[in-house]
């Protein structure tokens, strides 16, 4: 079962304005590696990423943020997730293969823990053509502009 939807991104995947991209490199392979331009955007936390980072930590025994039919009164109402994605100039879809999310909580053990939400091809399609929009709404530049800005950076 796909995790994610058209329908889905276009109401769960959405920037933080407030927070500047970060213009960065990535790098692949350890013994020739390849350095590439990427790009990484701070996500805002919405009731449908948040569900889906709660089903991820509740499978590893951890209280969700959101209240659940398993858990509607028992979660974490203190915390918070800070989700994460970067687009590159690598891989054929030009992004991140994996939402990345931290913990943000004083009430669990994996306080500060660094999870993936994994996507896959089409997912990641639907994810890269949201993100192109919002970045040129947000930044006045579509991914690949923004790309191109890093790919500067990276040769200067």
């Amino acid at each position: 079962m796909k995790k994610m939807d058209a329908d889905f991104v276009n109401h769960s995947i959405i920037l933080d304005a407030c927070s500047e991209p970060t213009y960065t490199s990535g790098q692949a392979f350890v013994s020739y590696p390849v350095v590439f331009p990427a790009v990484s955007f701070y996500l805002c936390q919405t009731d449908g990423l948040t569900r889906l980072a709660d089903a991820i930590r509740e499978g590893k025994g951890f209280l969700p943020m959101l209240p659940t039919e398993k858990h509607s009164a028992d979660y974490d109402m203190d915390g918070w997730y800070d989700f994460y994605i970067g687009i590159n100039d690598y891989t054929e879809n030009k992004i991140d293969n994996c939402i990345e999310f931290v913990v943000d909580t004083p009430n669990s053990e994996d306080d500060g823990h660094l999870y993936t939400i994994e996507l896959d091809a089409d997912e990641q399609k639907l994810l890269y053509n949201r993100l192109d929009k919002l970045s040129k709404e947000c930044f006045g530049m579509n991914c690949r502009e923004m790309l191109d800005d890093a790919k500067e950076e990276l040769s200067a």
